[in-house]
């Protein structure tokens, strides 16, 4: 694995280190191997969609070239909040720092704490239960350190999210990284 050049420019920003795994020898058929590739960017950012770091794998077949691109629903901070602060708050989110958007899901089921916590890096809200019908959770922005707040709710095929923060930009980037994690698990 080689690091290809992903440097930080004005709509992205590149790694500042990088642990690139030692070569693997050629595996024989059936055979796997197991690495971890550790990244530290230049900066963190409340934008979605703007960490970059690119790889090429080389492989006795050719290479192949790796983004990696962290969304911002992954890189959220740990946030702790009661339910009436998670309440008082979201109440106070209007306009375009407050989104709502439908969707589909005929078999809800997945949709658990426990699975919105392995896509997300999102808190749960003390007293909020893990019922599908309303599951909250709080998150803290990685530049800033500014809370989001996520409201999740599900009926019969499909249910609504409810992201709200400060700021509007990244109120839209999880509210789509949320989206389409929910539609790819329920298809």
């Amino acid at each position: 694995m080689l690091q290809r050049s992903s440097t930080t420019s004005s709509s992205h920003i590149g790694p500042k280190k990088i642990a690139v795994p030692v070569e693997i020898a050629a595996l024989q058929q059936g055979q796997r191997s197991s690495v971890v590739l550790g990244i530290e960017f230049a900066n963190a950012s409340d934008r979605d969609d703007c960490l970059l770091a690119r790889f090429e794998i080389k492989f006795n077949g050719g290479t192949l070239p790796v983004e990696v691109r962290p969304s911002l629903l992954q890189m959220l901070k740990s946030c702790p909040k009661s339910r009436s602060d998670f309440d008082t708050a979201v109440q106070k989110l209007h306009g375009f720092n407050r989104v709502d958007v439908a969707f589909a899901a005929p078999d809800s089921s997945f949709l658990t704490t426990a699975w919105v916590k392995k896509i997300a890096n999102l808190t749960p809200v003390s007293g909020s239960g893990d019922s599908s019908d309303e599951m909250r959770f709080a998150g803290c922005l990685p530049a800033s350190g500014d809370p989001v707040f996520v409201v999740i709710s599900c009926s019969d095929g499909g249910g609504k999210i409810v992201v709200c923060s400060e700021h509007a930009l990244a109120v839209n980037g999880i509210v789509n990284s949320l989206k389409k994690a929910i539609a790819d698990a329920s298809s």
